[in-house]
């Protein structure tokens, strides 16, 4: 567990600083700072946030945000892994059968379907459909991705 104390009035940056892995806990729970609009800023208070939300205990905030860090540390996360980025995006958005997997599409295929090309060939930009977008832009078009209103 980390040393410092995070309290209502801590900053997002402290609480970020304090418990890397609040950004997935929040937003895989909250639904809170997955795109622009349920996005924050740094220097916005925990308790800022959970009111622009709807979220007005703070303590069960701090209490869950505690908790997270506390598995992501006994799993041995670390903070930016993709896969798990990726599951908290999915499980944000209602799947309920989600998973990740340490080592990603490399342990995938390597441990459980060899079949499974690690490198794909390389996208043609010029396909739509074929073509890559930034993560940030599909998140911002997800359905329930709007703040409350007054926020």
């Amino acid at each position: 567990m980390s040393a410092t104390v995070i309290a209502r009035h801590s900053t997002m940056g402290e609480v970020l600083e304090a418990y890397p892995s609040t950004q997935r806990a929040l937003f895989q729970r909250y639904h809170i700072g997955g795109c622009n609009s349920c996005g924050y800023q740094h220097g916005e208070t925990l308790e800022e946030v959970g009111h622009h939300h709807n979220i007005f205990d703070a303590g069960e905030v701090i209490a869950f945000v505690e908790q997270a860090e506390q598995i992501d540390r006994s799993l041995g996360v670390s903070p930016g892994e993709v896969s798990l980025d990726a599951a908290s995006y999915y499980a944000g958005h209602g799947s309920t059968e989600v998973r990740s997997m340490t080592g990603g599409l490399d342990a995938l295929t390597a441990e459980v379907d060899p079949s499974v090309p690690r490198n794909g060939p390389p996208r043609d930009p010029s396909d739509e459909e074929a073509s890559l977008r930034p993560l940030r832009s599909v998140v911002s078009e997800a359905d329930g991705c709007q703040r409350s209103e007054g926020a």
